[in-house]
C-alpha cells in the first residue's frame, strides 16, 4: 500500500551551517563550500580527492541536549538534530502526531569512519578488540 508523501519541514546541516537560513545565504552568496585536506598516510595518490565539505564545529545544542549529545556520536548528532529541525518547520511538536511520520537521512559516508576504526581494531589485536560502540555506529543506518 502506498500513500502520497508531502515534504513540511526540512533540517539542513552541512559545512554552511546548522538550518535552512544558512544554507540559503551560503548559496545565495556563493560561499565556497570545499575545504582542503591532509590525506591519511597511504591514501596520497594522484587520484585522490583532497577536498571536503566538512560540518565541524557546529552548535547543535539548540535541537539537541549537551548531556545527551555527549553520548552520541558525530553522524547521529547531525541527524537527529536536522530531524528535530524538519519537525519544528513542520510545526510539529510533542504532541504524538508521529503515526504517520518519516524522516528521510541523506549521507556520504556516515559511518566510514567507524567502520574503519572497527576494522582497523580487529586487524590489530582481533575481534575481541572492538569497541561496540564502533560497531553499532559502523553500519549506514545507525544515526
Amino acid at each position: 500500500m502506498s500513500a502520497a508523501a508531502v515534504i513540511t519541514g526540512a533540517g539542513t546541516i552541512g559545512c554552511y551551517g546548522a538550518g535552512t537560513e544558512s544554507l540559503r545565504r551560503a548559496l545565495g552568496e556563493s560561499v565556497p563550500l570545499l575545504s582542503a585536506l591532509d590525506p591519511p598516510a597511504g591514501l596520497d595518490g594522484p587520484r585522490t580527492s583532497r577536498l571536503a565539505a566538512l560540518a565541524r564545529g557546529l552548535d547543535l545544542s539548540h535541537w539537541i541536549p549537551p548531556a545527551a549529545a555527549r553520548r552520541m556520536s558525530g553522524p547521529s548528532k547531525l541527524a537527529v538534530a536536522a530531524a528535530r529541525m524538519a519537525i519544528g518547520e513542520a510545526g510539529l511538536g510533542d504532541d504524538g502526531l508521529w503515526d504517520d511520520t518519516g524522516v528521510t537521512l541523506a549521507t556520504s559516508f556516515g559511518p566510514a569512519d567507524f567502520t574503519e576504526r572497527m576494522l582497523r581494531a580487529i586487524v590489530g589485536g582481533g575481534p575481541q578488540s572492538a569497541t561496540p560502540f564502533h560497531f553499532m555506529e559502523s553500519v549506514a543506518n545507525a544515526p
